[in-house]
């Protein structure tokens, strides 16, 4: 055990690690332009708030933008709502990009840059919060060594530091995906309404941030009900229940409450409104996003020639697009999310990805692993090594030096990295790493966890100081190009390409 000043300093080393993200994050993204999405989010949070009106950028949920448009002010923009660009939208969602670029940077007056320099600076609070929690979540199961040890693989990762600032909800979705898990492992130590209730609100939270944090749902329900199945007790509004009977009422209660909640808030996030904009003469052309992922669902299996007429007339809409048809004919929920929705499932259903001199139309399940691999530290890669040798050898006494539920909380750390890991490898689009950033703060505490068991051993302390010396001198030798960052080994921003 630390002693209690020794606690407090690794506090405070926590904090000071947070501090220097928020600064290389933030020196390193001042100095540059914008980056593909960020104009089209930076407008949409606009529109959103002064507009109340969601047709731009509805493949994204509006509640994050919210939060980015804080510092926004109503003479920022000035949209013309007359503009050609601006109706055709809802018929052809192309003309968000056109409008975007007219409103931030062809029109006079009007400082584009600017608002999404202030719209980086909100971006940033999320980054913090994430490092924060995984400090906290670190420090609850492993003490001060464990918090510092994650705290410092999160606060100096490249990667983080060049998505964080960037009007992009990469980072929110990773976010809100760690708050999930750890509002959950809370939940399964001792339930309480509070708990329960903070639950359910992460998750509405989460369903409003980016339609891939959709996944949190099966993450949560598989959580509780594994934690019914556990042999130790549940505590649970004051008793102990130990039947799984009783334990499996306690998990659906929980799953339902989150259901509600999750339904309720996306209403909120639109207004309780069902249309995209003031005027309900105004509604999106869904059936142009099913006729857009048919053609992409065709053409990635016969990438060599376009779809012919007969196989256009023989597809047949899956469960999920029929479903969403009939929930928006019974305006179930708000039609932009429902849009959204569609437009995310078209999307993923065809990608021109790229990986090591060769092109496909539909991905490669070695993918992800793979721009792991390449995007990740080398000192990261270690530590993460070294953490898996030990939690999964003589070293897994750090599981018994945890507080009692040591098995719930190892579920906790693992099952959303098993979960969104498997999903990421059957996803026809690669895209890059910043799809598969939930997975990464589960892996820091993990392996900070690591560290903690073998804390004791002087060659470990030693180790562990240079590993986190070389992450340090690969990072800020990357520095300021964080996007482009790929580890030593793969060659470096010039051998990513």
């Amino acid at each position: 055990m630390l002693m209690r000043g020794e606690g407090r300093r690794a506090g405070w080393l926590c904090v000071a690690l947070l501090i220097l993200f928020a600064a290389v994050a933030w020196l390193a993204v001042s100095g540059k332009s914008a980056v593909y999405d960020e104009t089209l989010h930076t407008a949409s949070a606009w529109a959103g708030r002064y507009l109340h009106d969601y047709r731009i950028d509805a493949e994204n949920p509006p509640l994050w933008k919210y939060w980015v448009s804080l510092l926004h002010r109503p003479g920022d923009l000035r949209p013309d709502g007359a503009a050609p660009e601006w109706n055709k939208v809802p018929e052809a969602v192309k003309y968000e990009w056109s409008w975007t670029k007219k409103v931030l940077f062809n029109t006079p007056g009007v400082d584009g840059h600017g608002l999404i320099a202030r719209s980086r600076v909100m971006m940033l609070g999320f980054a913090l919060l994430l490092g924060a929690l995984i400090a906290i979540w670190s420090w609850r199961l492993g003490g001060a060594v464990a918090a510092v040890a994650a705290t410092t693989l999160y606060s100096l990762d490249p990667n983080f530091i060049g998505h964080g600032p960037l009007v992009k909800n990469d980072v929110a979705a990773t976010l809100v995906t760690l708050a999930g898990a750890y509002t959950a492992w809370q939940a399964g130590r001792r339930l309480t309404w509070a708990r329960m209730g903070a639950l359910a609100l992460v998750c509405g939270i989460a369903v409003n941030v980016k339609f891939s944090a959709l996944l949190l749902g099966p993450v949560v329900v598989l959580l509780l009900l594994l934690r019914a199945l556990l042999p130790e007790a549940w505590e649970a509004f004051g008793r102990a229940r130990h039947g799984v009977p009783a334990k499996l009422l306690l998990a659906a209660t929980a799953c339902v409450l989150c259901a509600l909640v999750s339904y309720a808030t996306i209403w909120a996030a639109y207004g309780f409104r069902f249309g995209v904009a003031p005027d309900p003469a105004v509604r999106m052309e869904t059936e142009r996003y099913v006729a857009r992922g048919r053609y992409f669902d065709i053409y990635a299996r016969h990438p060599d020639r376009k779809p012919s007429r007969a196989e256009a007339e023989a597809w047949r809409p899956g469960a999920l697009v029929r479903g969403l048809r009939l929930v928006e004919e019974h305006r179930l929920l708000p039609q932009p999310y429902v849009a959204g929705l569609l437009y995310t499932w078209s999307a993923t259903r065809m990608g021109a990805s790229f990986l090591q001199g060769r092109y496909s139309m539909n991905g490669w399940v070695s993918y992800y692993p793979r721009a792991m691999l390449f995007k990740t530290p080398v000192a990261t890669l270690l530590a993460m090594l070294c953490a898996l040798a030990v939690l999964a050898g003589p070293g897994r006494r750090v599981l018994r030096d945890m507080p009692p539920g040591a098995r719930w909380a190892a579920a906790c750390l693992a099952l959303p990295v098993l979960l969104y890991g498997a999903t990421a490898a059957g996803m026809r689009v690669n895209y890059g790493v910043r799809h598969i950033f939930p997975i990464y703060p589960f892996l820091f505490i993990a392996t900070g966890l690591a560290v903690k068991a073998l804390w004791a051993d002087r060659r470990a302390r030693i180790g562990a100081g240079l590993l986190a010396g070389l992450l340090a001198l690969e990072t800020f030798a990357a520095f300021p190009d964080y996007i482009a960052f790929f580890n030593a080994p793969s060659g470096g921003a010039r051998g990513g390409l």
